[in-house]
């Protein structure tokens, strides 16, 4: 496809046409009727349009680093304090004065709005501040940049003072949804911990071959968020990674259902009759439990790899537990 030939539409900066592009993004995309829309609603519409303002740029810029074969920066970071990303798009794309009078067009105050969005709850500390600090600058000075990071779904955590002492408590800052990112599904890896090494037997193995085994493994998915520029056209990329469970298990009177999901997102399901199913649980020194399976008329299916050794004995004494209970309920339950 030649990109001169692919056509959309470009959206326009002035108040009308921001007024027309929050609208539909209410209806169309947040789902909402305006009568009954919350402030919340409102604050994601507007978001859904001041990030299409965004995307084009990104995408450009994109294009023209690999098309250059230009050399990036790679920051990765346990934390990244990028703070409130509508008021930051905002500034960077100077439509404050836009975006108000839009706004104040459908009865909503663009200040209360701003104050429903919470802090990007990726961090506690100064090098997260320091980390979303050297993206925006990246990106305002024009220097290819990429930030690695974990997508906390609670925070790292939410601090309170209680008679002179820390708590930690859950930030939920994704409660209401995050209109500024980009779930890449198509971008997912299997990550693996732990474990040990096996030396593979066998004449067909090559000399000095091993492989990794029991292993606790989850899956990670991307989530994309640009960061702008102030007063520039370029961005970079904020990637953060959400882990995900591989393994998903449940127990009913009439069977005991496994599904698997791969790296690349293909799904194995395995069905097996509870009544004739057995947790078993592996041990080897000085590992501790090391590998964790049901078993069924001689066959083993391995599961919980991405548990560590307490949490798959804890793992096993629940599921006994339910298959014991499915196996006593009556059929019509």
């Amino acid at each position: 496809m030649i990109l001169e030939d692919f056509k959309y539409d470009h959206p326009d900066r002035d108040v009308a046409a921001f007024k027309r592009a929050v609208a539909n993004k209410l209806i169309y995309a947040v789902g909402k009727d305006p009568a009954t829309a919350s402030q919340d609603d409102w604050l994601h519409a507007t978001a859904f349009a001041v990030r299409d303002q965004l995307v084009e740029r990104w995408m450009t810029t994109t294009r023209a680093q690999y098309a250059q074969t230009l050399k990036r920066v790679y920051y990765l970071s346990m934390e990244f304090l990028i703070g409130r990303t509508f008021t930051n798009a905002l500034l960077a794309l100077e439509l404050q004065d836009t975006v108000k009078h839009a706004l104040a067009d459908f009865g909503i105050d663009l200040e209360q709005l701003t104050e429903r969005e919470p802090d990007a709850a990726l961090g506690n500390g100064g090098l997260g501040r320091l980390a979303a600090c050297f993206l925006d600058s990246m990106a305002t000075l024009g220097v290819p940049g990429f930030g690695y990071g974990i997508r906390y779904e609670y925070g790292m955590f939410r601090q309170r003072i209680v008679d002179g002492q820390q708590v930690e408590t859950p930030d939920y800052w994704l409660t209401r949804g995050n209109p500024w990112e980009f779930q890449r599904p198509e971008v997912t890896y299997r990550v693996r911990f732990g474990g040990h090494v096996q030396r593979r037997e066998g004449k067909s193995a090559p000399y000095g071959a091993a492989k990794w085994v029991d292993t606790h493994d989850v899956l990670a998915m991307a989530y994309d968020t640009i960061i702008p520029g102030y007063g520039t056209q370029a961005t970079n990329t904020l990637r953060l990674w959400s882990a995900r469970a591989s393994e998903e298990i449940r127990v009913s009177r009439q069977r005991l259902i496994v599904r698997r999901v791969t790296a690349n997102g293909h799904a194995s399901v395995t069905e097996i009759n509870p009544y004739w199913a057995r947790i078993e649980l592996h041990r080897w020194p000085p590992f501790g439990i090391t590998r964790m399976a049901i078993t069924s008329h001689g066959r083993a299916f391995p599961i919980g790899s991405f548990l560590g050794a307490k949490e798959r004995e804890r793992l096993a004494a629940a599921l006994s537990a339910a298959l014991a209970q499915a196996r006593a309920a009556p059929l019509s339950s």
